[in-house]
């Protein structure tokens, strides 16, 4: 019997969603391979933010990141007046 060696090619995505009780936003599909804190800030920005603004205010954003993300999108472009416990 001759075995071969077999080489599974497999490409990988990032997919982003937000979850609620009663509401999804998204899947958004990631095009880069590897996704950096900036792209995931525009993707934030464009996207994700826009969707969220018809949800009751009593709605809470968490996101959960790395500290070092956390703070990158915190000082640099969340939108005014976001809620400190965002």
């Amino acid at each position: 019997m001759q075995y071969k060696k077999w080489k599974e090619t497999v490409q990988k995505i990032s997919v982003w969603c937000a979850l609620s009780h009663d509401t999804v936003i998204g899947p958004f599909f990631f095009a880069e391979t590897s996704v950096t804190a900036n792209i995931y800030l525009r993707m934030l920005q464009s996207y994700a933010i826009p969707q969220k603004q018809h949800l009751q205010p009593t709605d809470i954003f968490q996101q959960d990141t790395g500290a070092r993300m956390f703070e990158h999108f915190a000082e640099v472009a969340l939108p005014a007046g976001y809620p400190q416990g965002y």
